[in-house]
């Protein structure tokens, strides 16, 4: 026996069928292209109600801002942005709304072309759990342009955009300050020229906790930062790992993890410049007409790889390496696996080391070229290996040994220390 519905019954059955084909019709194009409808911008100022529509909410919130202001944000905010404040003040913008489920995490979007967020000199930016993404331009900053203070926490993440200079963050100018702490991160951004994660010009960087510079790319220089001038320090477990820098050439080209012009470095805690690289100089740090650079503390340069200068390549200026710093796994193709210096004045202290890194050529450990060395405490420089020079390769220049060493020379050309090896003709 068939089954009998009521005429109301089979007329509603059909405006119930009508509607879902209409919903299918709509949602499957979406589907089969693998895309799903990213949720809007939701913003809450202090704490009044949370509004939701596109990125100009966002915009009108940074615009009204006082120092002060807490921005509460989530969902996708797609745009360009700024907030410069016509006085010096404090504004705050986190992710932190519970409420819708899209809400939760949040994202500024830029929209293919230009800076992402633009901070002004008087203002004091605190971003936490955000991502900042698909900024790009011909200039700088791709991602964010600083000339204030700018401290970037929690797990916010400057990844994926493009510039000529700065491809995550461009830091401008003498009063620029920028702080990355917490787990935030500067990722897979890139650079045309200089600086793929961060340009720093004039300005000072802090670089702590977890926080972390990694797979960022520069066709010349600075793969992970770029240091114009300006004073740079990293602490805590911070990283730079898997950087490049394409350029090549010159002594002033470089710096697959880290490349710094006339300014200062300073790594403390247990801070690694791990697996980076460098077409020409300075796999994991390139130093150029640096004046003062400082290892301290457990900081390890490891594993890094270059033409000249594996782990650090120096280019004039004075460096020391001190505590229980290591410099251990880099490769140089050429020359100075560990250590390549040119013109720069290099202090050992303490129980730092150069050990277990190699050259293709020549300085396994250390190569010089008018430059000069000084062993302190119980420093050394052990287990390296290159065709020539296994441990020190000196080429016009000088070793010396300070106050309180406790080490052993061999061959003049590659002292001191007794443990490193030479395929052929001098060395250890």
């Amino acid at each position: 026996m068939s089954a009998h519905f009521p005429r109301t019954s089979r007329r509603a059955l059909g405006t119930l069928a009508g509607a879902l084909l209409i919903l299918l019709t709509a949602a499957i194009p979406g589907v089969l292209a693998g895309k799903t409808k990213p949720p809007p911008c939701y913003v809450k100022v202090d704490a009044g109600r949370v509004k939701t529509g596109d990125g100009s909410l966002l915009q009108t919130a940074l615009t009204n801002a006082s120092s002060g202001t807490a921005i509460h944000v989530g969902g996708q905010c797609s745009g360009t942005f700024s907030v410069d404040l016509p006085s010096a003040g404090t504004v705050s913008l986190v992710a932190d709304l519970t409420k819708p489920a899209a809400a939760r995490t949040a994202t500024l979007k830029g929209p293919g072309s230009g800076t992402v967020l633009a901070v002004g000199d008087a203002t004091s930016l605190t971003v936490t759990g955000v991502r900042i993404t698909a900024g790009a331009t011909s200039g700088n900053g791709g991602g964010i342009v600083n000339a204030g203070t700018l401290t970037l926490t929690g797990t916010t993440a400057v990844t994926a955009n493009s510039a000529a200079n700065g491809g995550g963050v461009y830091n401008n100018g003498v009063d620029a300050r920028l702080t990355l702490s917490g787990s935030a991160s500067v990722t897979n951004n890139s650079a045309s020229t200089y600086g793929g994660g961060i340009y720093n010009a004039y300005g000072t960087v802090s670089v702590s906790d977890q926080a972390r510079l990694n797979g960022n790319s520069a066709a010349v220089s600075g793969g992970g930062l770029y240091n114009s001038y300006g004073a740079v320090s990293f602490g805590g477990t911070s990283e730079v790992s898997v950087n490049t820098a394409s350029g090549g050439g010159t002594a002033a080209v470089g710096g697959g993890g880290i490349f710094t012009y006339y300014g200062t470095l300073e790594f403390s805690g247990a801070t690694r410049i791990h697996q980076n690289s460098a077409t020409n100089n300075g796999g994991g740090i390139h130093i150029f007409e640096g004046q003062s650079i400082s290892l301290l503390g457990g900081t390890t340069v490891s594993d890094n790889t270059a033409t000249y200068g594996g782990g650090i390549y120096t280019y004039t200026g004075y460096v020391y390496i001190r505590g229980t710093s290591l410099i251990s796994g880099n490769h140089a193709a050429y020359r100075g696996g560990g250590y390549y210096n040119n013109i720069a004045i290099l202090n050992l202290y303490d129980s730092a080391r150069i050990s277990g890194n190699t050259a293709g050529d020549s300085g396994g450990g250390i190569h010089m070229y008018n430059g000069g060395v000084t062993f302190y405490g119980a420093s050394s420089v052990t287990g390296n290996t290159a065709t020539y020079g296994g441990g020190i390769r000196n080429e016009l220049g000088w070793t010396q040994v300070g106050s309180g060493w406790a080490g052993s020379t061999c061959y003049p050309a590659n002292s001191p220390n007794d443990y490193n090896v030479a395929a052929g003709g001098g060395g250890c």
